[in-house]
C-alpha cells in the first residue's frame, strides 16, 4: 500500500519543500496541487526538485498553473488524462472504465471516509467496493485518511491512501509520516 500526500491547495512553494524533505523517507508520493502558484514559482519548484535526490515522487495536478512543464507524472482532476499518462480522478465505476480507456496509470477515489473540510460527503460503500473490483490500476482512496484509519483503506484493497491536512497541516509532518509507514508496515504484515 503506497502512501501520497497531497497539498492543500493554500502551501507556499518553501513550505511545501520543507514537508517534502520531511517526507521523503517515509511517503511515496507527493501531489502538488495549489492553484494559486504562480507559472514562476511551479517553474522554480519544479527545478527544486529535480536538484534534489529525493526517492518520493512528485505528481502534479493539472490544477497547478505551469503543470505542462513538468516531464513527470501529471494528475487529471478532471477531463482526460494526460498525454503522458498518469492519474485520474473518478467518483464512480463510469469513470473508471473511462480512465482505463484513457490509459490513466492510477486513479484517485473517493472520499472514502468523511475528511475534515466536507464531513457529510462520503462515497457509498457499495460504490467504493465495486470501483476496487473493476478497477485494472491502482486506485489510491482520499478521504478521511489518517493514522487511525489507515487499516480500512488496507482492508478495504486500495492499493495507496492519500493525506492531506493529516500530514500537511501537522507541526511535525515527518514525524507523522513517520508514524503512517510504521502502521502500513505492520498493516502489510499481518
Amino acid at each position: 500500500m503506497d502512501l501520497h500526500a497531497i497539498s492543500t491547495g493554500s502551501m507556499r512553494p518553501e513550505q511545501l519543500a520543507v514537508v517534502i524533505s520531511e517526507l521523503n523517507e517515509s511517503f511515496d508520493a507527493v501531489h502538488l496541487r495549489e492553484p494559486q502558484w504562480t507559472v514562476e514559482q511551479s517553474n522554480a519548484f519544479f527545478q527544486w526538485y529535480l536538484e534534489q535526490t529525493f526517492t518520493i515522487k512528485l505528481i502534479v495536478n493539472k490544477k497547478t498553473p505551469g503543470w505542462e512543464a513538468w516531464s513527470g507524472t501529471v494528475h487529471s482532476p478532471s477531463g482526460s488524462v494526460s498525454e503522458t499518462g498518469g492519474g485520474k480522478s473518478i467518483h464512480s465505476v463510469n469513470e473508471l472504465l473511462q480512465a482505463e480507456t484513457e490509459k490513466a496509470a492510477f486513479v484517485i477515489s473517493g472520499p472514502v471516509l468523511p475528511p475534515l473540510s466536507a464531513p457529510k460527503q462520503v462515497m457509498p460503500l457499495h460504490e467504493q467496493r465495486e470501483v476496487l473490483r473493476c478497477a485494472s490500476v491502482p486506485v489510491i482512496g482520499i478521504g478521511g485518511a489518517e493514522k487511525s484509519t489507515l487499516n480500512l483503506f488496507y482492508e478495504r484493497g486500495y492499493s495507496g491512501a492519500g493525506f492531506l491536512s493529516a500530514v500537511m497541516e501537522a507541526e511535525e509532518p515527518g514525524k507523522v509520516g513517520e508514524q503512517l509507514r510504521k502502521e502500513r508496515d505492520r498493516l502489510c504484515t499481518i
